[in-house]
């Protein structure tokens, strides 16, 4: 994806501005979480250095296809659908850090669904999860993902009972192009938690891992009042380790100190 290295220092936005000019919406809500929302998606694409057309591209898809399954906006009103999603129902921004660029990305949970009649209107927000990796190894016809789930399957067996499995995820592509990932949460949050998890119990000891650990307790240390923490172990075809990615909870954390530890100010 490419990205104009000119640095932006205006604090309009010309993408949401043109669009909103251009925009018809549906009713309230839905205006509602295109002015409420909108601006910081823009400001998002725009500070990742994604060009004009691309801002407009995204913020259209955003606008026209993705707000109109939101459903009401997440105010004061009683008997509302709660999503679990993220701090704003059932939307979220974030963005994918790299030493080669910024990736802006959005989660939604679809809450309108007038137009599928086979589904009740009236649905409940329920986490009851079951993962097997048997279901993986099934659309794995070449075997390419074999010791990789063997490894992660001892590391579970293994693991103690603050660590849970949560769910899994694919890429919507071909089995031998695809990365699954396997996320977990720890609730018993601590350094050697954290690196038990990092390290796959001792298995992973490369330098970028050992970097990546330091890093990370540079960050946290040692606190007890630390959320519980997500990770995933990501599984990609033909590489004979998995790659471990974490979730931090930055509250509580001053921003430079993130900003240095991270060393953010040098991608910028």
């Amino acid at each position: 994806m490419q990205r104009d290295d000119t640095e932006s220092t205006s604090e309009s936005l010309p993408a949401y501005d043109t669009l909103t000019k251009c925009f018809t919406f549906s009713g309230i809500d839905q205006h509602e979480w295109w002015t409420k929302t909108a601006p910081t998606l823009g400001k998002l694409l725009r500070d990742a250095k994604y060009d004009p057309c691309q801002q407009l591209q995204y913020l259209y898809l955003f606008g026209m296809h993705i707000i109109p399954m939101l459903g009401p906006f997440p105010n004061a009103r009683p008997g509302l659908y709660r999503s679990i999603l993220g701090g704003l129902g059932c939307l979220e921004f974030n963005q994918n850090f790299t030493q080669l660029l910024r990736t802006v990305r959005i989660a939604f949970e679809p809450t309108t669904l007038s137009r599928l009649k086979c589904l009740s209107p009236h649905l409940i927000t329920e986490s009851v999860l079951a993962l097997d990796l048997k279901g993986v190894r099934k659309v794995d016809h070449d075997g390419v993902f074999g010791d990789l789930l063997s490894l992660i399957e001892h590391f579970l067996r293994s693991a103690p009972s603050s660590l849970s499995v949560f769910y899994l995820s694919c890429d919507l592509s071909a089995p031998r192009n695809t990365r699954f990932k396997i996320y977990i949460t720890e609730f018993q949050v601590g350094s050697e938690q954290i690196s038990y998890i990092w390290t796959l119990g001792g298995t992973l000891q490369d330098p970028e891992m050992l970097t990546g650990l330091r890093m990370l307790g540079e960050l946290l240390g040692d606190p007890p009042h630390l959320l519980p923490l997500l990770f995933n172990f990501e599984i990609l075809p033909h590489k004979p380790l998995p790659q471990v990615k974490i979730y931090v909870s930055l509250t509580g954390i001053n921003d430079m100190t993130i900003t240095d530890i991270w060393g953010w100010a040098e991608h910028t």
